[in-house]
């Protein structure tokens, strides 16, 4: 909304930055609802340790440990390499975005 204020040459009133705010928190509890937010510990850490052999990057392997640990069903990455070294988890954020939509429908039946 920010962005669009300032593409149209508008000013950024607190109205227009509270109603952003809004969105943005309104955005992620509606992800919240259809995802977990996973708590990172020493297991997590050692997981991505293991991992390393397959795309070895500590920060993407520590993340797919964590979603191994809650057996996620999809991680949603834009990362070519990880999405190539782990593509029985990895999906595109396009994918993640169809899987939303799924679910979001699944919710409404």
């Amino acid at each position: 909304m920010k962005k669009d204020a300032r593409d149209a040459k508008e000013p950024i009133t607190p109205e227009v930055a509270a109603a952003a705010r809004e969105v943005s928190w309104a955005c992620v509890r509606d992800v919240l609802g259809k995802a977990l937010v996973a708590p990172v510990g020493n297991a997590e850490v050692l997981g991505a340790f293991t991992l390393r052999h397959l795309h070895d990057d500590l920060e993407d392997d520590l993340m797919l440990a964590t979603a191994e640990s809650i057996d996620a069903d999809a991680l949603v990455t834009h990362d070519a390499a990880l999405l190539k070294h782990a593509e029985d988890l990895c999906i595109t954020t396009e994918e993640g975005l169809e899987l939303l939509a799924e679910l979001a429908e699944r919710d409404e039946a």
